[in-house]
């Protein structure tokens, strides 16, 4: 349970729901966008990995290599949607607001724990939200490549994991629950390992 379960469930809530509704008003239009630069190249990895595993040990010339999980994500748009654009979109956009989500909750939880006494006038959910850093990430200009580039979501995946697991780190300080937010630090770091970072060392 959040330390601030009932003084501020309701305003998270309520703050996680509009920056999601306006992520959403933001970006909607780009499932109408179509392939960019090496996109096609992620596609056709996918149509490889749905016929075959092979594309794991992809040589060095090939986008996939190093990012196993990415490569997974564009192996499921592609199993669901085949080249239909707007899965592909969809996908980037789904993780884009989880990447705000996760940011705001590593704010909010950091200032329950270094505020105690919140902010006088303004409860801690909604200093977090109003001092807009979520929101600012949210609707950021350069948020949109990782939307419209599709495979730039190895960037946003990449950072969704990484503050995930800060998130756990946070939460890792409680008596209740401590060893379920420690396992979520491990599998989170592998994670954003396996979207990114892991390309760093498969030459």
């Amino acid at each position: 349970m959040d330390h601030d379960e009932g003084r501020f469930a309701l305003s998270s809530r309520g703050a996680a729901w509009l920056l999601v509704a306006i992520g959403l008003a933001v970006f909607a239009n780009s499932l109408d966008g179509v392939f960019i630069f090496d996109d096609l190249s992620y596609v056709n990895e996918a149509v490889l990995g749905a016929q075959s595993w092979d594309w794991l040990l992809a040589d060095n010339e090939r986008p996939i290599k190093g990012r196993p999980l990415v490569g997974l994500s564009f192996v499921v748009n592609y199993a669901f949607g085949g080249e239909q654009v707007a899965g592909y979109h969809a996908f980037n956009i789904t993780v884009d607001l989880a990447v705000a989500l996760t940011l705001f909750s590593v704010i909010r939880q950091t200032l329950i724990r270094f505020v105690p006494g919140g902010i006088p006038g303004l409860s801690n959910t909604g200093f977090a939200f109003a001092c807009a850093c979520a929101l600012l990430w949210t609707i950021h200009p350069l948020q949109t490549e990782c939307v419209n580039y599709l495979s730039q979501r190895t960037e946003s995946m990449a950072g969704l994991f990484m503050l995930a697991a800060f998130y756990g780190s946070i939460r890792s300080d409680e008596e209740v629950g401590r060893s379920r937010w420690i396992a979520l630090v491990g599998v989170t770091s592998w994670a954003a390992s396996l979207c990114r970072f892991l390309a760093q060392f498969s030459g």
